[in-house]
């Protein structure tokens, strides 16, 4: 039987998707949610549940379902600063306002990979946002990424945005707008992901020389 430590290894090495001064997110599966449904901020000890897991419900709905036993149970509504934290983290620059600053486009399209698009049938692939509502029913609005070249490739050229939009009615809901829902996270232990490359590295080149002999 073949051992797969090289694509265990890439496996390991993908899960860490962005790291910024201070900051590593990763992108996490959840047992209820599926697959790449978290994303962990190292920093902050927070994860994020993709935004498109709760579009077209009400503030007042998913607040509803915080409970035991509830759609959401264990995760609450983030903060406006939480958030901004986050778009920090992901490494935008951040802007009182409506205005695209080129060299957003990098983290912006970061942010949309990890925690989702819920505008796709209004903006297609051309200009990506997520919405979603933090505590209070405010509405932040994140994304554009290709107001520049065109591509939305993420590249430092393309232009992005992060900003609030106002409050909604707690009791509206929208296909286009999700809520930004937050949960304490497992905090790793201390170089947990650097050991773990070491110990794969390791067992990779005992079984190379066992082969060798």
């Amino acid at each position: 039987m073949k051992t797969k430590l090289p694509k265990i290894l890439a496996a390991a090495l993908l899960a860490a998707c962005c790291t910024q001064a201070g900051a590593t997110l990763i992108s996490k599966n959840d047992a209820v949610f599926g697959a790449n449904s978290i994303t962990y901020d190292s920093a902050t000890g927070i994860e994020w549940l993709d935004l498109t897991l709760s579009t077209n419900k009400s503030y007042n709905f998913v607040s509803s379902q915080f409970g035991s036993g509830g759609m959401y149970e264990g995760f609450r509504y983030a903060t406006h600063a939480e958030l901004n934290q986050l778009e920090l983290d992901f490494g935008f620059t951040l802007i009182n306002s409506t205005t695209y600053v080129t060299g957003n486009g990098v983290p912006a399209y970061n942010f949309l990979s990890m925690l989702g698009n819920t505008r796709p049938q209004t903006n297609g692939s051309a200009n990506p946002f997520t919405d979603g509502l933090v505590s209070g029913a405010e509405v932040m609005v994140v994304g554009g990424v290709c107001y520049v070249d065109g591509r939305c490739d993420g590249s430092a050229s393309d232009q992005g945005h992060a900003f609030s939009r106002g409050t909604y009615g707690t009791s509206y809901a929208s296909n286009d707008v999700g809520s930004f829902l937050v949960r304490a996270g497992d905090v790793p232990e201390p170089g947990s992901l650097a050991l773990s490359g070491i110990a794969l590295a390791g067992l990779f080149a005992a079984r190379r020389k066992k082969k060798q002999a």
